[in-house]
């Protein structure tokens, strides 16, 4: 799997999904796909870390999350400790967050200096399966780098997401009929009543 095509027509055309096993030998990244793959049923703990970079310097970071929320884990200074870290729930519930920031604790630092996270706790369900990005919410910091894709549920579970024909046709292709025209109008697929079906409901 390339991460040149689009990961979800990748998998719809070929079958094909991220290798897990080569992730789990890589810290949970498949190096081939560029994504980090997960299974149905897991659940992920995932640590965002600050680090000072060539240049030395700390920012803040607010990271956010597509296709659900995350359990907010908290934040701190230093290096991640999940030991420590899960002491803190022994008296309070973490909230579901889709954005939360990754602070900056000190101005600057040493180069390629850790200092700071922020951590999350997902659920990998059969409701959130596909290909979602994680990513710093500043655009040149996600350019940067600070951008990363999840692919949740392998290749089958993937493919039960998908719309039916013939709306699945024009979202494989670009400026396919779902992107419509001057001469057409798009084609899409709807996950929510239309709005003639919700008045009639009320």
């Amino acid at each position: 799997m390339s991460n040149r095509v689009p990961y979800l027509v990748q998998v719809y055309l070929t079958g094909e999904s991220p290798n897990y096993e080569l992730a789990m030998k890589n810290g949970g990244f498949d190096t081939d796909s560029k994504t980090f793959p997960a299974q149905v049923g897991e659940v992920l703990d995932i640590v965002w870390a600050s680090n000072s970079g060539p240049t030395g310097g700390f920012d803040f970071h607010p990271m956010h999350i597509h296709g659900d929320h995350a359990w907010d884990l908290g934040s701190g200074d230093g290096t991640y400790n999940a030991e420590e870290n899960e002491k803190r729930f022994e008296k309070a519930t973490p909230l579901r967050r889709d954005t939360t920031i990754l602070y900056r604790y000190r101005k600057s630092g040493a180069p390629h200096q850790t200092a700071g996270w922020r951590a999350w706790r997902i659920r990998v369900t059969e409701d959130n399966v596909g290909a979602w990005m994680m990513h710093c919410h500043i655009a040149q910091h996600a350019v940067m780098g600070m951008n990363t894709i999840w692919m949740f549920g392998d290749a089958a579970a993937l493919r039960k997401k998908f719309p039916a024909a013939p709306y699945l046709e024009g979202y494989l292709n670009f400026g396919g009929s779902a992107y419509g025209g001057h001469d057409r109008n798009p084609q899409v697929y709807h996950f929510l009543p239309e709005d003639d079906e919700l008045d009639k409901q009320s």
